[in-house]
């Protein structure tokens, strides 16, 4: 089924972002983004981890709205 919801896993590639979360500020700007992305999509964030070079977001939606 083509809207059927499932879970994904998003992250980004550590090795092309060495500095990805160098400071408390690009911390926030980070958790904001992901705040508003969440709030402007039917998918919902089930969990993430936002790391100093990388970030991994489980999303739960349908492919469609997760792409």
């Amino acid at each position: 089924m083509m809207n059927q919801k499932e879970f994904f896993h998003l992250c980004s590639d550590g090795n092309r972002s060495p500095d990805f979360i160098i400071s408390k500020k690009d911390f926030v700007a980070a958790m904001n983004i992901l705040a508003l992305c969440a709030a402007n999509t039917e998918a919902g964030v089930a969990a993430f981890t936002i790391e100093d070079t990388h970030l991994h977001i489980l999303l739960y939606s349908t492919r469609q709205e997760c792409v």
